[in-house]
């Protein structure tokens, strides 16, 4: 697993993704940007689902924003999930590199809410967020440096590693990089959870259910529940309380502006190819409503 060094410094330089344009300026290949205008209604009431992506309606995107990849089959609708739901395939090559930044990727980037981009802030809230994986028999951890499958991205202009980041090395772990970072590495910034099943479960499915307080001081939380293929019931594998969940930087300005999720495979540069597959993924109120949406199940919250 990367050490927490490795992971302040793999954004820096990291700008302008949600426009599509690189740190350079210049336009990159299959970068397919939203079209719509930003909102910032982010705000989920109770059982409410703001975001939904479905990979047998869209199976380039699958329904986010943006698509950050230098093949257009980079991620494509390709199976089911253990659920029976379509799910998207993920590959990073040696030198996949869309952005001309740190690291290798294929990834989707900004949920939406009713077609418009949809940003975290401080008026968030409790948010819960569904996602699930697949990694083959074959998956080649990347010890050395980091493997990120799911992201919460702080403001461009910070061009800091993630607030929030779901791991996939050679286990699964959740990274938390947020508060006040008047430096990059500011002390008391960084939390790394280690779960109490970190399994990859390699060639099965893994269901996640992440629930956050957003907060830019130790107000906010991180709780992260489980369900591996098979498995009837979730179990929460991680919790963490007291702690900040968004990034801003006290030393230019108090005010904490949006942050975005991102979603497929950023890894540190690699000799190797990695694929995974990752299914439906939802954004909302509530566990029951995400669980119900992502995986069509109502098992609940344990």
């Amino acid at each position: 697993m990367a050490s927490r060094g490795v992971r302040a410094l793999y954004l820096v330089g990291e700008i302008g993704l949600t426009l599509g344009i690189c740190a350079c300026g210049s336009v990159l290949p299959f970068m397919i940007p939203a079209s719509d205008s930003n909102s910032t209604d982010s705000l989920p009431s109770k059982d409410t689902v703001t975001f939904s992506a479905d990979w047998s309606v869209d199976a380039m995107k699958g329904g986010w924003s943006t698509l950050q990849a230098v093949r257009g089959s980079s991620i494509a609708a390709n199976s089911t999930t253990w659920h029976g739901l379509t799910s998207a395939r993920v590959e990073v090559r040696p030198g996949d590199d869309p952005l001309g930044t740190t690291g290798e990727r294929a990834e989707v980037a900004v949920m939406k809410n009713r077609g418009k981009p949809s940003f975290e802030n401080a008026a968030s809230g409790t948010v819960y967020f569904a996602v699930s994986y697949k990694l083959p028999t074959d998956w080649r951890a990347n010890t050395s440096g980091w493997s990120i499958v799911f992201a919460l991205q702080g403001p461009d202009s910070l061009a800091y590693s993630p607030a929030l980041a779901l791991n996939a090395d050679d286990a699964y772990s959740l990274t938390i990089h947020a508060g006040d970072l008047r430096s990059n590495t500011a002390p008391g910034s960084f939390h790394d959870l280690a779960f109490s099943d970190p399994n990859l479960n390699l060639g099965k499915w893994s269901d996640f259910i992440i629930g956050v307080v957003f907060s830019p001081t130790a107000s906010g939380s991180v709780t992260v529940w489980r369900r591996n293929e098979g498995q009837a019931s979730f179990v929460r594998v991680a919790e963490v309380t007291g702690i900040a969940t968004l990034q801003y930087n006290g030393a230019v300005s108090a005010i904490v502006e949006d942050h975005y999720w991102k979603q497929g495979l950023f890894r540190s540069d690699a000799s190797f190819t990695n694929v995974l597959w990752m299914g439906p993924t939802a954004r909302g109120g509530s566990f029951k409503s995400v669980e119900r949406t992502a995986f069509g199940t109502a098992t609940g919250m344990p």
